[in-house]
């Protein structure tokens, strides 16, 4: 016979399939079975940003999505390129206009 002292807890982690928690309301359900017994649990519960933080600062092997910095990265290059190109541009204009 397997039972559990009351007001008893243990860890249980739930597989997020590696995406970064969100903080929101959820709700648990719960089903524990024995060969002779079943208890079902029911608990709502709500995740603030600060406990959502701090869950995926700790959790392992979270994808991290890293689109914004690819998009800031390309528009940089590509304001550092028309930038380049001005100046060399304009730097040719004034050597033209000093040969003439």
């Amino acid at each position: 016979d397997l039972s559990m002292a009351p007001n008893s807890n243990f860890d249980y982690s739930v597989d997020w399939e590696n995406q970064a928690l969100k903080p929101g309301k959820y709700q648990l359900r719960l089903v524990a079975k024995t060969a002779d017994d079943t208890w079902e649990w029911t608990k709502d519960f709500t995740i603030s940003s600060d406990d959502a933080k701090k869950a995926n600062d700790t959790a392992l092997g979270l994808e991290k999505d890293y689109t914004w910095l690819y998009i800031a990265g390309g528009i940089l290059l590509l304001l550092l390129i028309i930038t380049t190109t001005y100046f060399i541009g304009r730097r040719a204009a004034k050597k033209k206009q000093k040969d003439e």
